[in-house]
């Protein structure tokens, strides 16, 4: 099993002004079991401004993997600005475009809610 985790923001000033459960981070779990891999992406944090770009990077990086599973957990994301939301959007669509689904297992409720009233869910593997 392979663990990252990647913090999303640009300087150690950044990082100090803001409290440890506001920091933005991303991470992935990849782990392959008889020739089925799943990765696990979590978000954390808030993801605004320059952190998007970051995701953006991130989400490019892990893409470049293979995986029969997708799972997507952001029951410690707090807020996602619109740009990191259509960032999720476009990578759940490249990966509908390979054969699989980005399945949300976990979302905060603020990030469930913008998701929901965007309309924007449909386009994860989401029971709602």
């Amino acid at each position: 099993m392979l663990r990252v985790r990647k913090p999303l923001f640009i300087s150690e000033q950044e990082t100090q002004a803001l409290r440890p459960e506001l920091q933005p981070f991303a991470s992935a779990e990849i782990a392959v079991r008889k020739n089925r891999g799943t990765i696990k992406i979590a978000l954390e944090g808030v993801i605004l401004g320059a952190s998007t770009n970051e995701l953006r990077d991130f989400l490019k990086d892990v893409s470049s993997f293979r995986a029969a599973t997708w799972i997507l957990q952001m029951e410690a994301l707090r807020v996602m600005s619109t740009r990191g939301l259509r960032l999720l959007v476009q990578f759940s669509r490249l990966l509908r475009g390979r054969g699989y689904g980005l399945k949300i297992e976990s979302i905060h409720t603020n990030v469930y809610t913008t998701l929901r009233e965007l309309r924007l869910l449909q386009e994860f593997e989401w029971p709602d």
